[in-house]
């Protein structure tokens, strides 16, 4: 059995969009605005100039982020520069470029602990350990949101305390700590009771149901993945549904219900019709093939193999490419066509190996973060020892000094007593 690939519920929007409910303006509207706005007002429409272009044009949304971090500096507000540096560590994430939103996150982050508030500091704590999840960096995200609990716990935020379990339920799964992942979502799962909130619920049933799924355990995880369809479906999220249903079509596909699957497969993909998210058109297709695979219609699953495969090409998602070139090595095998077979499965092991590499490089970048940090405290550290060495040394010659002084005038003032015995003398 192949291992199996779930496509999980994105975090980028929890923390900027917790009720979903926010309204943004038409840019066009956003603009003229711009023509007479002043100081940190231009900074705030450039703000939300980036919202309205979030996932949508990439270059846009970059550069708004740039100029609402310039007029934030120029209008010297804290806070809005905090809110800049936030949107645009929002922008290079949603847009995939992970490490420079997560540069720009830190920097939000260490602002927002010397002069933001206390909504801020929250907001700047999750999208630093959403940026350190999609790097891999997973100690570090779990550390980071242990911090951002505590802080709201300590303000009763009960919707922020959930979006920090997520990511803590989150890094605990990567590391393999299923126990500790599972105790975390039942924590989670009192707390979003009582908030009573479709999106919420569907994210966490999703995430416990790909927790369950990635230990094989199918069965568990298939009505989590319903009841997370359910809740997307009542609030009209069709990105969440279409994920879920994906997720979902995998787990009846394992637990060989071949028509609910591909059924389930189709249903995803027609909600992606209006999604357009290329890695779960890419998958859902591969569900499909699979499907034709196992009720003998080779031509049909070949047909839609190769469909996923220029998916995956065009859009370079590693992860489709891996997928289908297996389906394809298996389709070939199964014809006895032995050298289409070995081609697929050398690209199978190509992009098998491309994935280890861009694990282990983002492995590497959180070891080089975390020595760098090691680096930077022992230069303190040195700093503050030859600091010290210096300031005694100082405080010695001090006292050597003032030590021969008094031992000076305690001579000069026994000689004056001896002179003036003499005199007296005479």
């Amino acid at each position: 059995m192949r291992t199996p690939v779930f496509l999980l519920l994105f975090f980028l929007l929890i923390f900027r969009f917790p009720s979903f409910a926010q309204k943004i303006k038409d840019p066009a509207q956003l603009l003229r605005d711009l023509e007479h706005a002043k100081g940190v007002e231009r900074s705030a429409l450039y703000y939300q100039l980036v919202l309205v272009h979030l996932g949508n044009d990439k270059a846009k949304a970059m550069d708004y982020g740039r100029k609402a971090l310039v007029e934030a500096q120029a209008a010297k507000s804290d806070s809005m520069k905090i809110e800049a540096l936030s949107v645009l560590a929002m922008a290079h994430q949603h847009h995939g470029e992970d490490r420079e939103g997560l540069k720009y996150a830190q920097q939000a982050l260490d602002l927002a602990k010397a002069k933001g508030t206390k909504h801020q500091l929250l907001e700047a704590y999750g999208t630093n350990t959403i940026g350190m999840i999609t790097l891999h960096q997973t100690d570090q995200a779990l550390e980071t949101a242990l911090e951002g609990l505590r802080v709201a716990e300590a303000e009763k935020d009960t919707l922020m305390m959930v979006n920090f379990l997520e990511i803590i339920a989150a890094s605990h799964k990567a590391l393999h700590q299923w126990t500790e992942a599972e105790g975390i979502f039942r924590r989670e799962l009192v707390l979003v009771e009582a908030l009573g909130r479709p999106f919420e619920k569907g994210r966490l049933f999703a995430n416990w149901g790909e927790l369950y799924g990635a230990q094989f355990r199918f069965e568990k995880a298939t009505p989590l993945f319903e009841k997370a369809c359910e809740s997307f479906r009542a609030m009209e999220y069709k990105a969440g549904e279409s994920i879920a249903l994906l997720n979902l079509g995998d787990c009846y596909y394992y637990l060989n219900q071949s028509d609910l699957a591909e059924k389930t497969y189709r249903r995803a993909l027609d909600l992606n019709q209006e999604v357009q998210e290329p890695e779960l058109e890419g998958l859902a297709t591969i569900g499909l093939g699979r499907h034709a695979f196992e009720r003998g219609d080779l031509e049909e699953a070949k047909r839609l193999f190769l469909i996923a495969e220029g998916i995956g090409k065009q859009y370079r998602i590693y992860n489709v490419l891996k997928e289908v070139y297996s389906e394809l090595e298996n389709l070939h095998t199964s014809g006895k066509n032995f050298v289409e077979a070995r081609q697929y499965d050398q690209l199978f092991a190509l992009y098998e190996d491309s994935m280890l590499t861009q694990d282990i490089q983002n492995r590497v970048a959180e070891l080089e973060v975390k020595y760098e940090a090691q680096k930077k405290e022992a230069e303190i550290a040195e700093q503050r020892r030859t600091l010290f060495q210096q300031q005694a040394w100082l405080i010695g010659l001090v006292a050597g000094i003032l030590a021969l002084a008094a031992l000076g005038f305690l001579f000069h003032n026994r000689y004056r007593l001896r002179q003036k015995a003499r005199m007296d003398a005479a």
